[in-house]
């Protein structure tokens, strides 16, 4: 009887530190994931699901034998970003950064278990630019989807 009480308070008391482990905070998660590669690549979900308007258009690539040069893979009709073509791109901390294509700007919304964050060329006419999403998991972002496009 005694053993099975212990038992029990220790799962309470268990349960109730964990539960109290703080939800990271999304801003302080953002700058650290685009100013550290090694905690940008923790942090991704791969093989990463996604979407790109334009790289549909260029089915070609998937038939190249050099397969390090290819960004993604294509399973039931899902796009998916592979890790090991993954390039860290650090100009995303800024809210606003210049880029060769132009200046872009980034906008979050969403709520405390996930955001989407919209990075867009602001120096074109057309839609440009990258759509982010963003999930809490055991109370730390990771980055689980990408949609880049250009239409």
């Amino acid at each position: 009887m005694l053993k099975e009480t212990i038992f029990i308070l220790m799962s309470i008391l268990s349960f109730s530190l964990y539960s109290q482990i703080e939800k990271e905070d999304f801003e302080v998660f953002r700058k650290r994931f685009y100013s550290d590669s090694s905690f940008h690549m923790s942090r991704i979900v791969f093989p990463l699901e996604g979407d790109c308007n334009f790289c549909y258009n260029e089915i070609d690539i998937l038939n190249q034998k050099d397969t390090n040069t290819v960004y993604f893979f294509i399973k039931d009709h899902i796009l998916y970003w592979k890790k090991d073509t993954w390039e860290f791109i650090s100009e995303f901390k800024d809210k606003e950064f210049q880029s060769e294509e132009g200046m872009y700007r980034t906008s979050t919304t969403g709520d405390d278990k996930k955001k989407i964050e919209r990075i867009k060329n602001m120096d074109v006419y057309y839609n440009d630019g990258y759509y982010l999403e963003y999930k809490l998991i055991d109370n730390k972002w990771f980055l689980t989807n990408l949609h880049v496009y250009s239409y």
